[in-house]
């Protein structure tokens, strides 16, 4: 992708994150996941292409403004240098909303109601319903959902609350979660 010095690099829609570790990667990841503002190009300070440690080349630029903000000659010339306009900060993203705050209207539908821990301190094995892993129990469980027959007693704008909520538009419907929840729940003699 053309990082040389700058790899390990990644690409993100339009935006670059270069000099990562396993640990930045992670961190950025995590970041993206919340709805943070990330940082974007270098994560150490590197400036575009420069060595770590900061340029080293183009000491003899013309007495003018730098491209790019490129540092001019630090050599001691009687002649007076011209200093390096500063660069414009890149107009700041929109914060996205934070999963912990956000509101049903934020969200497409509206909210299941949910239960501040499973009846009988006892959840059911949500992962029994095809397509529903451990990652999707999880921030079911987060929600307050922890039992089937919550899951087969959703509503369409419930199900679309949920899908907008946890990142699986569509795919709760595809999967018939519902359905495979309402089955599930009749096994156990829960009604939904």
């Amino acid at each position: 992708m053309g990082a040389c010095c700058n790899a390990p690099m990644l690409q993100i829609n339009d935006d670059y994150f270069e000099d990562l570790t396993p640990e930045t990667m992670e961190k950025l990841l995590q970041e993206l996941r919340e709805g943070r503002e990330v940082k974007v190009g270098s994560q150490v300070g590197r400036f575009a292409s420069a060595r770590a440690d900061g340029p080293h080349t183009l000491t003899d630029l013309p007495d003018r403004a730098s491209p790019s903000g490129i540092l001019l000659s630090d050599s001691s010339d009687d002649e007076e240098e011209e200093e390096a306009p500063t660069p414009q900060a890149a107009p700041s993203k929109p914060e996205a909303p934070k999963p912990e705050v956000r509101e049903a209207d934020t969200a497409a539908g509206s909210r299941p109601a949910g239960l501040a821990a499973p009846r009988d301190g006892k959840a059911d094995n949500l992962k029994k319903i095809k397509g529903l892993g451990p990652k999707a129990e999880e921030g079911l469980n987060a929600l307050g959902v922890f039992h089937f027959d919550q899951i087969a007693a959703w509503s369409a704008a419930e199900v679309d609350w949920v899908g907008s909520e946890l990142g699986f538009s569509g795919r709760i419907e595809r999967e018939d979660w519902v359905g495979q929840a309402k089955a599930l729940a009749a096994e156990e003699g829960k009604s939904a």
